[in-house]
């Protein structure tokens, strides 16, 4: 009789992974508000992280000092009712009021869509002794719009190194390429 609970617990697994190559909607409230207006291809190997303030949703695909983040923010509860307050925001900056520069542009979304770049170093406090050395960081970024809403795609790294971060940027731009709009709010 062993046989029959190795048995169930094989179903139970296969069950599980084809749930999971389904995708992940379901299973966390920002995950699905992201992934059921926006399809794209998420960086592989990658860890994932959410979090969401009100209407205002993230989620963040991080790989030693890379970051990747989808943003969906907007609406009428939104910290940023549109593209430009979120540009000229504190947190667009991370940290600094010095807004984002646009550098070029590429295709998203079935549309030219502006990049934007910020150099900045993080403020980094420690209640308990003197601050650690902050690296500087360089955020790329991409509006979309969805409708009343809108996307924001950021490519984030503190590294310096040119080679690995030109490898790690091109997750970025895939990301970029098989972006799009499902269905907009």
């Amino acid at each position: 009789m062993a046989p029959l609970p190795n048995l169930a617990v094989c179903v139970l697994l296969l069950a599980s992974g084809v749930a999971s190559a389904a995708g992940e909607r379901g299973r966390h409230p920002v995950i699905d508000a992201i992934q059921s207006h926006a399809k794209y291809q998420a960086p592989r190997g990658w860890s994932r992280r959410s979090n969401s303030m009100g209407e205002d949703h993230a989620l963040f695909y991080s790989k030693g000092p890379f970051e990747i983040r989808v943003q969906l923010l907007g609406g009428p509860d939104s910290s940023f009712s549109g593209p430009q307050d979120f540009l000229d925001s504190f947190s667009a900056g991370g940290g600094e009021k010095e807004s984002f520069k646009e550098i070029g542009s590429s295709a998203v979304a079935g549309a030219d869509r502006a990049l934007y770049e910020h150099r900045h170093t993080p403020v980094v406090r420690d209640p308990h002794g003197p601050a650690p050395a902050s690296r500087p960081v360089r955020e790329l970024l991409c509006v979309v719009p969805a409708g009343r809403r809108y996307f924001v795609l950021t490519f984030s790294a503190s590294s310096d190194d040119a080679r690995v971060l030109e490898t790690v940027r091109e997750e970025w731009t895939a990301l970029l390429s098989t972006f799009s709009v499902v269905k907009p709010y």
